[in-house]
């Protein structure tokens, strides 16, 4: 008897057994023999499963850790309400009840993971390209876009060199750019960089909305401009950082080497290597740094040095693309430290809430902050 019942209850799965043999095994699901015969059944599906993520292997992990817990909730059920339902419905239960019961009784929430190499190319005409998240790079050169290893995103021979293209990064996105100059860009999460195909004889000009890392080929007769919130920066050639995220509030710049220029409507201030700009109410002031901890987002890392709570915080809601909501938390509370990028959302926040005075509760894709 099991094994033609085994080969029903495939057939159910695969959708491919009759409105008769449907009804035999929903009374045969209902008597105490037939519960535990689907109880191991069930638990079977899971053990076999394929997983094609991180977060389908962790859901799978944590459903072979609770398989026991599983089996009680099909075996205590009162009854299987099959018999009030459409044939269809009979269908799509069966197929869905395993994941039914793993997500709603035994409360298991998939680990958030960390940023990874996604992006979107914008043409003038609206049109969007998603670009591919194994290959993380992309290049200019007379009208063709290409990735680093030579392939092709496309040939727009139709955008004028002068049209602008537009390079976003999601939130929880990285990329990386070179330009048609051979000036290589690094975006971090949630940020906008727009661009012309070919930059023209006077300026090689950019616009930003978000976080970047500059390394700007040197071309003393054409300046390099990088338009961001409340500024404009002038380069020949150097290294850098830009922080201009439009609902943070400051700006900063962070030179690495050479040098850079930065104006807007009020002052003119230029900077020397290791000194961080900071623009906050249409004022600029400058301060010298450590300039390793605003590129350390390159190497997967986050690195504090007296920083608030509050931006903190919102790196980490860019980074996983996470609601932050704050209760009762003092959000200008200063951080020193460290922390791997590429671990996930809760083992950064279990290392956060070690250097003590705040902790933080995961709801879904949201991070409850609390003293």
């Amino acid at each position: 008897m099991k094994p033609h019942i085994n080969i029903l209850y495939q057939k159910f799965l695969m959708q491919q057994c009759s409105i008769e043999e449907a009804e035999w095994l929903m009374e045969y699901f209902s008597t105490p023999g037939g519960k535990e015969h689907l109880a191991n059944m069930a638990t079977d599906e899971f053990e076999n499963m394929p997983a094609y993520s991180p977060a389908d292997k962790a859901t799978i992990r944590s459903v072979k850790s609770n398989r026991t817990k599983l089996r009680n909730i099909i075996l205590e059920s009162k009854s299987f309400p099959f018999q009030v339902l459409s044939y269809a419905a009979v269908i799509f239960m069966l197929v869905t009840v395993s994941f039914f019961w793993v997500r709603n009784y035994m409360d298991i929430d998939e680990p958030i993971l960390s940023a990874s190499s996604k992006a979107v190319l914008t043409l003038p005409n609206g049109e969007k390209i998603d670009l591919s998240s194994e290959k993380k790079e992309i290049s200019l050169r007379d009208n063709t876009i290409r990735y680093k290893d030579g392939s092709e995103v496309g040939n727009f021979t139709d955008v004028r060199p002068s049209q602008l293209v537009t390079l976003t990064t999601p939130r929880g996105g990285l990329y990386r750019l070179v330009l048609s100059d051979g000036s290589k860009v690094w975006l971090n999460t949630a940020t906008v960089l727009r661009y012309p195909m070919k930059f023209s004889s006077k300026q090689r000009l950019v616009e930003l909305d978000g976080e970047a890392y500059f390394e700007v080929a040197e071309e003393k007769s054409r300046p390099f401009l990088i338009r961001s919130k409340g500024q404009q920066i002038k380069v020949l050639g150097t290294a850098f950082n830009v922080s201009a995220f439009s609902t943070d509030p400051e700006t900063r710049t962070t030179l690495i080497r050479g040098s850079v220029e930065l104006s807007n409507s009020k002052h003119v201030i230029k900077l020397s290597p290791a000194q961080e700009a900071t623009l906050k109410n249409q004022n600029f002031s400058a301060r010298k740094v450590d300039p390793t901890q605003a590129i350390a987002w390159i190497d997967g890392n986050f690195s504090f040095d007296d920083e608030s709570l509050f931006s903190i915080m919102n790196k980490i809601s860019r980074w996983y693309d996470v609601e932050i909501i704050y209760q009762n938390v003092d959000q200008n509370a200063r951080f020193f430290g460290g922390i791997s990028q590429y671990d996930n959302l809760q083992t950064v926040l279990n290392r956060l809430e070690k250097t003590g005075g705040v902790h933080f509760k995961l709801a879904g894709r949201r991070v409850i902050v609390t003293k």
